[in-house]
């Protein structure tokens, strides 16, 4: 069929007219026979259909980054990362944003700054790194989480300084083929800030803002979606400023068009801004409703695939913008802990084991920890207690004559997608040959308790680490009230009043 036959068609299925496709036709069966099945396919690689409000006029794209450029050189934010950057080689301004952008995925700018000079002070550059060992890397890593980037860091830097040369991708396209862990949006970010690229970046930010400004309401994170703010992104992306444009947008979103509260007053490109026009109108989807028409149409469905899937909700004003999808929730998990300690020229130290290289907190230290199956009763803790005492003697070579275990707390800590609570213990050790670590596949070491602060070791452990300290603390300092208590009632006892000394006049 033509595009223009099907654009025709397309007409006629709007205004009722043409053939209509009833629910309880015999064509609408269970499986689908071979035509429906190419019918489908041949829907899927069409456009999608889109109302114009979702796109930019070439006058309304220009207007929008000539404003959003003046708007950022007025009042960018002081990052160390820009300042940085401004006195480098290509090839050192390539790591310093590479270091940067890869610290900021899922990390606020305020907790990324401390790490980010800290790293860039003992690695400056991708040769630096490269030397580095992993463990080093997530020693200074530790406690800002999602450790696999920087793994992902440490193997872009050997990769570059030993099988390129110290020569890096200068595109997009490059980095995301040569650099592991570089994917789109970093590389965009890399090679338009470091290298003047063209390229756009596309993250949380610019899909909030963009989803507004082109009042694109269905579900952020589908394929549908983000291929059209890719689009919109590429269609605005500075010629002349690349890097400045998309750290623009970056400034914007995390200043003014933020998910909560946004400055719409303040905003620069408010005025292109469909969202904020809609807050001013009595019927904010007038444009978007039946009878309003898409620029490409499809014969299947002449509905919006970008429009919102629900109603306007009138408080929300731009927040309608975007739609957020339905998470899973956290899965709830327990996980017994065993903090093993022994004291040595009266300092205590503590055994602990590293992760396996991939998964979860992957290569941190961590205590001897069991995952818990099954239902747990806080106020009968056998069942946990007998599962911990048969894995500590079969894994790790405890003898059962060994001192009991000692339940400190209940640590909870909340990942991204799990919902963890660490059943703490302890137990002394009279010294460390009573424990075995024979079968254990994992790296195992002893301790001191500064060592263990300073050590790649994940914040939740931390948390554990800190409960059992706060435990033997307000145990010790019970047992000194204690023996204070006693001492001063010993003393009062063997104290004698000044009245003793006087005999008593019997009346």
């Amino acid at each position: 069929m033509s595009p223009s036959r099907a654009v025709k068609q397309a007409k006629r299925i709007t205004t009722g007219k043409g053939p209509k496709r009833l629910a309880n036709s015999s064509d609408d069966s269970c499986s689908e026979d071979k035509s429906s099945q190419k019918k489908r396919a041949k829907k899927e690689t069409l456009h999608c259909e889109v109302h114009t409000i979702h796109n930019f006029s070439t006058e309304e794209g220009d207007n929008f980054t000539s404003s959003l450029l003046t708007w950022y050189h007025r009042n960018k934010r002081d990052l160390p990362w820009r300042s940085l950057s401004e006195n480098l080689s290509p090839t050192d301004r390539a790591y310093s944003v590479l270091v940067s952008e890869v610290m900021l995925q899922q990390t606020q700018v305020a907790t990324v700054i401390p790490y980010y000079t800290k790293w860039m002070a003992r690695w400056p550059t991708f040769h630096h790194l490269a030397q580095a060992s992993l463990n080093d890397v997530n020693e200074v890593w530790s406690g800002m989480g999602y450790y696999s980037r920087a793994r992902r860091l440490w193997e872009a830097a050997k990769k570059v300084d030993g099988e390129l040369n110290n020569q890096v991708p200068l595109t997009s396209t490059q980095l995301q083929e040569k650099l592991p862990g570089v994917g789109r949006y970093t590389a965009g970010a890399v090679a338009s800030i470091a290298f003047g690229e063209r390229a756009a970046a596309v993250d949380g930010n610019v899909i909030r803002v963009l989803s507004r400004v082109r009042c694109i309401g269905a579900d952020q994170t589908s394929k549908v979606v983000l291929d059209h703010i890719w689009k919109l992104s590429d269609q605005l992306v500075s010629t002349e400023e690349p890097g400045n444009y998309n750290q623009a947008m970056m400034d914007l979103g995390a200043t003014i068009c933020t998910p909560k509260k946004p400055s719409c007053n303040s905003c620069p490109v408010s005025q292109v801004c469909g969202a904020y026009q809609r807050v001013q109108l009595t019927n904010p989807l007038k444009e978007l409703q039946a009878g309003s028409k898409p620029d490409v149409f499809d014969i299947e469905d002449a509905s919006c695939n970008l429009c919102l899937k629900s109603m306007w909700d009138k408080s929300l004003g731009v927040m309608n913008f975007p739609q957020k999808s339905k998470k899973n929730p956290p899965r709830k998990e327990v996980t017994l802990v065993c903090v093993f300690h022994v004291t040595n020229s009266n300092e205590k130290e503590f055994l602990v084991t590293k992760r396996p290289e991939g998964g979860l907190l992957a290569g941190l230290w961590e205590f001897p920890s069991l995952l818990f199956e099954g239902f747990r009763d806080e106020d009968d803790r056998n069942e946990e207690i007998s599962k911990l005492k048969k894995s500590l003697h079969e894994r790790w070579g405890v003898s059962k004559s060994v001192s009991q275990l000692l339940y400190v707390a209940d640590v909870p800590h909340i990942f991204s997608h799990i919902h963890q609570m660490y059943a703490v213990y302890s137990m002394k050790l009279t010294c460390k040959d009573d424990i075995s670590c024979n079968k254990i596949e994992q790296e195992v070491k002893w301790m001191t308790s500064d060592q263990i602060l300073s050590s790649a070791i994940s914040t939740a452990m931390k948390k554990v680490f800190k409960a059992v300290s706060s435990s033997e603390k307000k145990t010790f300092g019970n047992l000194t009230k204690g023996h204070s208590k006693s001492k001063q009632a010993s003393e009062a006892k063997n104290t004698r009043k000044l009245s003793d000394f006087f005999q008593k006049v019997p009346k």
